[in-house]
């Protein structure tokens, strides 16, 4: 007989720091910690105690290892925790080209476009097409600007987009 108080379980709790956060193509979530791993399906958003078993596609360290855990355990899903930050790039080439280029730079691979105004285009890109959040970009024509609206869990994301920004990989 097993007692249930003795079972490891599939969900960490909040004081959980993990050294490193795996994500993969099929939006699985490994945590890595020193003597447990954590695996959230960011698809049908719970906590699962199943193998992690497709490749990597990108994977964070340290504070953002910490953060993103944070932001999974915490529930930081709804639109109230939305956050946003303007960018200050000069573009090379189109939005659209800039933004597909640093989607991929993260390992977000999947690319839509948002119909809204004849100056103002909105992309969004996902790990994969059931995902239902995404980062999601405002392009305004006539200004320049770029925007970048985003839950708390894809700020890990965001800061490895700014690093290359800064690093000049556009």
């Amino acid at each position: 007989m097993t007692n249930f108080s003795d079972e490891k379980s599939c969900k960490p709790d909040v004081a959980f720091a993990p050294n490193t956060v795996e994500v993969n193509a099929k939006g699985l979530f490994n945590l890595k910690g020193k003597k447990f791993d954590y695996n959230y399906d960011l698809k049908n958003k719970n906590w699962t105690c199943g193998p992690f078993q497709s490749p990597s596609i990108n994977s964070f360290y340290g504070k953002d290892a910490k953060q993103m855990s944070y932001a999974l355990v915490a529930k930081q899903t709804d639109v109230a925790d939305i956050m946003e930050q303007d960018l200050n790039v000069s573009l090379k080439t189109g939005a659209r080209d800039f933004v597909t280029r640093q989607c991929q730079l993260i390992g977000l691979s999947y690319l839509f476009e948002i119909k809204d105004s004849p100056n103002v285009k909105i992309f969004g890109c996902q790990i994969n097409p059931q995902i239902d959040s995404a980062i999601m970009w405002k392009s305004e024509v006539t200004t320049g600007s770029l925007q970048i609206a985003y839950l708390p869990l894809y700020q890990p994301f965001v800061s490895q987009l700014l690093r290359n920004i800064e690093g000049g990989y556009y």
